[in-house]
């Protein structure tokens, strides 16, 4: 994040960097960071650089905390019902979450996660789901390296929800730190982005309304959530995916170019509306399933592309 130079008196939330790794916090006085039950990692012209790390049943407020599963960096394996309540503060209208870890059972054939192992969202600005549509699904699978942007207003409580069994299978086919198929872990941060004032670094994150993922490098990868080489995405999504300026990129770009790595779609089954073609499911030969084909390779309802900016 770009760095602040701002007075020790103003109210503006600093956001800094850890001075061993590219941790988030943000400057406090000690007293303020112990008090929330902090850490120091690092230093401030204000103070030091807080870290904030939550677990099950916990409340904050704070700019930006680390919400981790219990046993984090270590995996669990035992059932588990664990919340977060974000309490959004003052100058703030998007929250961002980083799914910095992210490994829980995966979906079902359907797509859907499973009630009993899922992380689900419940913010007043989306009371059906993040991800649009009309059903909330959340999400589960492998999602590391992903990230969201929640619209919130002042006030609102935002609540990030996992639900795990400890019985359902993690998918191994892009992941191999877990110890067990069934153990799971997560590492989420989540920065208030403060709007529409003149805080550098809360502007460079602050992304355009109506944007759930916002990407501003020159380069890189986007993919549908859950995505596992396996696993379809989930029903009933609406969400946009926006990419912006580098700020730093003197070069005017006029367009994006964007090469598919695994592309499918899902087809409507309704009686005279098929999309695409309907061949016997592989798992039950009395029963059959929509096709999609990219060129002549078949493809499951899956997405990842790469992307890269033109000028």
């Amino acid at each position: 994040y770009p760095l602040c130079a701002l007075s020790p008196t103003t109210d503006m939330t600093i956001l800094c960097t850890s001075d061993t790794d590219d941790t988030t916090g943000f400057c406090a006085s000690e007293q303020t960071c112990a008090d929330g039950r902090g850490r120091s990692i690092g230093s401030c012209e204000t103070g030091v650089c807080c870290k904030i790390e939550a677990s099950c049943a916990s409340t904050t407020s704070f700019p930006v905390t680390y919400f981790t599963s219990p046993s984090y960096p270590d995996s669990d394996s035992m059932d588990v019902a664990c919340n977060l309540n974000v309490q959004v503060e003052r100058k703030v209208c998007q929250l961002r979450i980083d799914f910095i870890d992210f490994e829980l059972p995966g979906p079902g054939r359907d797509g859907r996660c499973q009630n009993t192992n899922s992380f689900k969202i419940f913010a007043p600005a989306n009371p059906r789901g993040i991800l649009g549509g009309d059903e909330q699904t959340g999400l589960c699978g492998l999602n590391e390296g992903q990230h969201i942007y929640i619209p919130v207003e002042t006030s609102d409580v935002v609540q990030l929800h996992f639900t795990l069994s400890g019985t359902g299978t993690v998918p191994n086919s892009l992941v191999q730190s877990l110890s067990s198929q069934t153990n799971y872990k997560w590492n989420l941060k989540i920065t208030q982005v403060e709007c529409g004032g003149d805080n550098e670094a809360m502007n460079f994150l602050e992304a355009p309304n109506g944007c759930t993922q916002y990407f501003q490098d020159n380069f890189g990868t986007i993919s549908s959530f859950n995505l596992d080489g396996l696993s379809p995405f989930s029903p009933s999504q609406d969400y946009w995916i926006c990419v912006g300026q580098e700020n730093d990129d003197p070069r005017n770009a006029c367009g994006v170019e964007l090469r598919a790595q695994t592309f499918g779609l899902p087809v409507d089954t309704t009686p005279g509306q098929e999309d695409g073609a309907i061949i016997p499911d592989p798992a039950n030969p009395y029963k059959t399933v929509p096709e999609c084909q990219l060129g002549d390779r078949l493809v499951n309802t899956r997405t990842k592309a790469q992307w890269l900016r033109g000028s």
